[in-house]
């Protein structure tokens, strides 16, 4: 915008991924929707769409700090192939059903061998706060990113119970935590007014 518009989305994409590394974070930023991005040398490759589901996305937020870096530290170098392709079947359902709005494989979609295994002695009762999810109706639940913070996916009502069982569950564990309902944003990076805002040189 301040170019005075002459960078396309798919530029700034190029540029802001080159920079921040990490095209899963830039990608929805500028386009909104869901996507799966990736890095080869300095371009991003993305591809994104709009699920045809009413998502609404239950993020629960543990009243403690989990240091990315940490998070890191405790996945190993390697994994063993039957792990690999128990997540790569998993994604490609995953990214499958929210396209075209099936949810009745999402619950084993979330499924994961790669990273939660290794990261749930870092997030006290993270199982079990999972679990909690997917019996109050959530149609899958998963750590977000390095955590500490947790997601469940839900479709036609029943965030709030969501968001509370999983509070509850986390509470049985000695952890305070609170929950946002958020939805997915679907226009992405937009110019608007904003008198409260000043910008200085």
């Amino acid at each position: 915008e301040l170019s005075g518009g002459r960078l396309s989305r798919q530029t700034l994409l190029q540029l802001a991924s080159r920079w921040e590394r990490h095209p899963d974070n830039v990608a929805p930023a500028i386009y909104g929707g869901m996507g799966a991005r990736v890095m080869t040398g300095e371009q991003g490759f993305f591809h994104q769409f709009q699920p045809p589901l009413p998502v609404q996305l239950v993020v629960v937020i543990p009243d403690f700090i989990l240091p990315t870096v940490e998070a890191r530290r405790v996945l190993p170098a390697s994994v063993p192939l039957a792990d690999a392709v128990f997540n790569l079947g998993r994604t490609v359902l995953l990214v499958t059903g929210l396209m075209t709005g099936r949810t009745d494989n999402l619950a084993v979609a979330f499924e994961d061998r790669l990273h939660q295994p290794y990261r749930e002695v870092l997030v006290p009762g993270m199982r079990q706060v999972l679990a909690a999810a997917a019996k109050a109706g959530a149609m899958g639940a998963t750590l977000s990113g390095a955590g500490p913070c947790l997601v469940a996916f839900v479709c036609d009502g029943g965030a709030e119970a969501v968001g509370e069982a999983m509070e509850n569950a986390f509470a049985k564990h000695g952890i305070k935590a609170h929950h946002k309902i958020l939805s997915i944003d679907r226009d992405g990076a937009q110019v608007g007014d904003n008198p409260g805002m000043e910008v200085s040189g």
